[in-house]
């Protein structure tokens, strides 16, 4: 069950954390990981972009990260869900991916994903991080799970291009 106090106290959690205000990385592996968790999926990507390129990436399963295959993240980009989201400037829910032409099966991880949401993070009109939720039961997100993500990346968005541009 999804706990609404937590999703609206994220961003006074996440603001107590000295190091995050100073490290645009690590900010972002931690709004993956409180999304992961506070929205109960499986696993998840957060990428970050400025000037059209994707200048970071992560991987979550559950709580431990690895960097993604480049392949990979180019494929999603361009052809796969979050590349929908991204092109189209709004989340996008994917209940069963095997059934949605947006979803990539990669052969490795990709058909036990059933379930995803992709969502940008815009501030102004510029998209500065695409983030994709994942659970392996089909239809497990739904409408309610894409507005509080796309809530999550409305707040986050300014919070992350402050800490990006302070960082410089």
């Amino acid at each position: 069950m999804i706990n609404f106090e937590n999703i609206r106290t994220m961003r006074s959690r996440i603001s107590a954390e000295y190091e995050l205000r100073h490290d645009i990385r690590k900010l972002a592996s931690r709004i993956l990981e409180l999304s992961i968790a506070e929205l109960q999926a499986e696993n998840g990507s957060i990428f970050l972009i400025e000037n059209r390129t994707i200048t970071f990436q992560v991987l979550a399963y559950q709580s431990s990260f690895a960097k993604v295959v480049e392949y990979k993240i180019k494929t999603a980009m361009n052809t796969g869900l979050s590349g929908w989201a991204y092109q189209n400037r709004q989340g996008a829910l994917s209940s069963d991916t095997s059934n949605d032409e947006r979803w990539v099966k990669f052969g490795d991880e990709g058909d036990e994903i059933r379930s995803a949401i992709a969502i940008p993070f815009l501030y102004f009109d510029e998209i500065i991080a695409v983030m994709t939720l994942h659970h392996t039961s089909a239809r497990y997100f739904n409408e309610l799970h894409l507005a509080i993500a796309s809530e999550v990346a409305k707040d986050f968005a300014p919070v992350m291009e402050a800490v990006r541009l302070s960082s410089k």
